[in-house]
């Protein structure tokens, strides 16, 4: 299993992510492609299921829309947080995102992450991501928010 370095946190350690692709055909015109994106401190032994990771971001791809990717999550474990793992894990989105033609970046911020939505702003805005927080719920009561980056 392959992994690539992304950097250190603040106290010093050695981060890698994992990157899992999986492409699943609908019908005949749609293919729609999940990416994976799995933190693992460089310190510990990967297990080959995945399940000693720290932090994980999702992406999902539409043929139709095969330049846009849309950020399903991005989490880091709590006992990790404020250590700018995150910002480690969101760089390494995005470089990904450029090596492989995708000239924006979108997502929704949804009422589940309601608790630390300040958080996630504040760190998709240290990306150069426009982020908008809504007034009124849209049609998906659950949205709260959209952030948006075009990237190069």
């Amino acid at each position: 299993m392959r992994k690539d370095y992304i950097g250190k946190d603040k106290s010093g350690r050695e981060w890698s992510v994992h990157v899992d692709i999986l492409k699943l055909k609908q019908d005949s015109n749609s293919l729609t492609t999940f990416v994976a994106f799995y933190v693992y401190s460089l310190s510990r032994k990967l297990i080959k299921d995945s399940s000693n990771h720290i932090g994980e971001a999702h992406l999902t791809i539409q043929a139709s829309t095969k330049y846009i990717a849309k950020i399903e999550d991005i989490r880091i474990e709590l006992s990790y947080r404020g250590r700018r793992i995150g910002s480690l894990l969101l760089d390494y989105v995005e470089q990904w995102a450029i090596h492989n033609n995708i000239k924006i970046l979108q997502g929704d911020l949804v009422r589940i992450d309601q608790d630390h939505i300040s958080v996630l702003k504040s760190l998709y805005k240290k990306h150069g991501f426009v982020v908008k927080l809504f007034n009124k719920p849209l049609l998906d009561p659950r949205v709260i928010g959209k952030i948006n980056k075009t990237i190069v």
